[in-house]
């Protein structure tokens, strides 16, 4: 919704928030997906010294998988 609304904005002329402050929009981004991440981890019940490699390897796979993305969609 928040991307649909900035790029009607875009298509009229306007300067939306991403434009002008994207820091903080993926600031806030990051956040509230951070917390949700949190809340999923902790949830399997995993021993909490262990918490840190789950995440760790965790993004590890997310950033492959968004190089694979690239590199397959790339032209």
């Amino acid at each position: 919704m928040f991307v649909g609304v900035e790029i009607v904005k875009q298509q009229r002329g306007e300067v939306g928030l991403t434009a002008r402050y994207p820091w903080a929009v993926a600031f806030t981004f990051g956040l509230v997906h951070g917390n949700r991440l949190r809340e999923r981890v902790a949830g399997l019940g995993l021993e909490r010294r262990l918490l840190p490699a789950a995440l760790l390897f965790f993004n590890v796979g997310v950033e492959i998988g968004q190089l694979a993305l690239c590199f397959w969609c790339w032209p």
